[in-house]
């Protein structure tokens, strides 16, 4: 939904510039945004990397799943930042995902894992909080998989799926 709302921008701002339609279609048939609802293939599974972190990209995403996956659940792998709101975030995610990994982001301002997973406990009771995105790959891989939460976590499941292929 954001991404058509930025593509309209866009194109309004390339238009006016004098950028001619014929290189305004070609330019939006060809952008790649890669970890805004990317969808790949693993061992065999769906994987949707998409590095929303708040409360109205959460929403949003949950309703571009709807739309494309109908009613399929989700294993979430997750992690955030310290200053994004769970609650806000993870409460839309109820009916879509079964299962919880929370995962670690190398970054300075990454929440632990044991934080993000207690924080969680009371939405998804069985949230699991593991040491590496590829122990988290490890434990999601019978299903479809959703990576969400943070734009660096997205990263990172990006490069392990890289040098998985």
């Amino acid at each position: 939904k954001w991404q058509v709302h930025n593509a309209a921008l866009a194109i309004g701002m390339l238009h006016a510039a004098g950028i001619d339609s014929d290189s305004l279609a070609e330019g939006i048939a060809t952008a790649v945004a890669p970890g805004r609802f990317e969808v790949r293939q693993w061992a065999g599974n769906v994987i949707v990397l998409d590095g929303a972190h708040n409360g109205p990209a959460g929403a949003s995403l949950v309703e571009t799943l709807r739309q494309r996956f109908g009613d399929t659940r989700f294993t979430l792998i997750t992690n955030m930042l310290v200053g994004h709101q769970i609650e806000d975030f993870y409460s839309v995610f109820d009916g879509v995902v079964d299962e919880v990994i929370v995962a670690p982001i190398f970054n300075s301002r990454a929440r632990s894992t044991a934080e993000v997973r207690e924080e969680l406990g009371h939405l998804f009771p069985t949230a699991r909080a593991v040491n590496s995105v590829a122990e988290a790959f490890a434990l999601a891989e019978t299903g479809p998989i959703l990576v969400t939460g943070s734009n660096y976590l997205v990263g990172d499941a990006i490069r392990f799926l890289n040098d998985e292929s």
